[in-house]
């Protein structure tokens, strides 16, 4: 039996961990006001990149943001994670997972 989205999701970030750290830790150490996140943006580009994912950036008309894509070219589900920043020296990040 094929174990839950949400489970597999969490099992697979924590194979990422110190990935995921180390992006956390390197965002925090380069604060961007909002609109302007290009480290952050070109952070999150490079680790997306660096696991398949196929990055458009810029997208929709704003140089920080990005679509990213991911195609097993398999049926299943389909997830969707959004994120933003507010405009604001240190930058909080807001993230929300669709599926």
């Amino acid at each position: 039996m094929t174990k839950p989205l949400d489970q597999r999701a969490l099992e697979k970030a924590e194979d990422l961990k110190s990935e995921l750290k180390k992006l956390s830790d390197d965002i925090y150490e380069n604060p961007e006001l909002g609109y302007e996140e290009f480290f952050s943006a070109g952070a999150h580009r490079d680790l997306l990149e660096k696991h398949g994912f196929q990055v458009e950036m810029p997208y929709m008309n704003m140089d920080t943001a990005f679509k990213a894509t991911f195609d097993t070219g398999k049926p299943g589900p389909t997830m969707l994670i959004w994120r933003s920043t507010t405009p604001f020296r240190g930058s909080a990040t807001v993230a929300d997972i669709i599926y």
